[in-house]
């Protein structure tokens, strides 16, 4: 997982993993793998905001198989912090 401040404002960052499972003896199931790569970037609005925009590529395979499955998705956020008060 590695961020780096691309200016004042704004971030980048990347995350790489990859998971195997392989499946308990007595089990009928395959093993499996999968592996994604997850770039992000992030905009701070002011003081308090900041949007997120990712996309996460991923992609399992199964052991007894040749064929893989592969998955695409998009995530955009919106994160307002709000002010603290105390309640007397």
């Amino acid at each position: 997982n590695l961020r780096w401040a691309a200016s004042a404002r704004s971030q980048l960052g990347i995350m790489v993993g990859q998971l195997d499972t392989k499946p308990a003896i007595s089990s009928s199931q395959a093993g499996r793998s999968f592996t994604w790569i997850q770039p992000t970037f992030s905009y701070r609005l002011g003081q308090r905001s900041r949007l997120t925009a990712s996309y996460r590529y991923g992609r399992k395979k199964y052991d007894n198989s040749t064929d893989a499955a592969e998955s695409n998705s998009i995530v955009i956020s919106f994160n307002y912090r709000w002010p603290k008060s105390s309640l007397n």
